[in-house]
């Protein structure tokens, strides 16, 4: 399992449940990738909940976005309700970003507090996510800020697009603020500039 490491990549924060989110501290939930488009799934006791990220290709064109599919697995009796930390409790949020060492991106959440829960049936539940391979910020004064914030690029009303990741080798990585999810395998991904 790699340690709590600053992330560094594309973020798509993907808030549950009708767009509702909840302001918390994220948790990276993951272990070191495979090479393979899809990781191993992970158990945890209490409920019977195992997760894995299943990408359709595991090269990814620099300033593309892909789309994957978070699956979770309940073998248990009855749905599972998640929630964040704290009473009431939040609707969780949750995002898959392409990482390495090079960039160190974090994955974010809006403050914002839905009521809902996140309610994971029995047997097979597929959330779909968008994975970006575009940096997650940028400066729009055309001035790079550092390694995690690059200048945009020239958009529509000024400089505003995020410019792409450069070629390299990236884990996607989940990350929820939801309490008893389980951990997440990481999958290798390959990013590389358009031909």
């Amino acid at each position: 399992m790699t340690s709590r490491r600053a992330a560094v990549s594309i973020i798509v924060c993907l808030c549950l449940l009708a767009g509702s989110a909840c302001s918390s501290s994220v948790r990276s939930a993951s272990g070191r990738g495979r090479t393979t488009a899809q990781a191993g799934t992970t158990k945890v006791p209490g409920p019977r909940l195992s997760a894995h990220l299943d990408l359709g290709s595991n090269v990814v064109v620099a300033g593309s976005t892909e789309v994957g599919t978070l699956v979770i697995e309940n073998g248990g009796r009855a749905p599972v309700r998640l929630t964040t930390r704290g009473a009431p409790g939040c609707t969780p949020q949750w995002g898959v970003i392409l990482t390495n060492d090079k960039v160190p991106q974090q994955g974010t959440f809006s403050a914002e507090c839905g009521s809902r829960p996140l309610v994971i049936r029995r047997g097979e539940t597929r959330l779909p996510f968008a994975l970006e391979a575009t940096f997650a910020a940028c400066s729009s004064t055309g001035i790079p800020e550092g390694d995690v914030m690059p200048a945009c690029l020239p958009g529509p009303g000024g400089l505003n697009v995020a410019p792409p990741l450069p070629d390299d080798v990236y884990e996607a990585q989940f990350y929820t603020d939801a309490v008893g999810f389980p951990e997440v395998t990481s999958v290798s991904v390959r990013v590389r500039s358009a031909a």
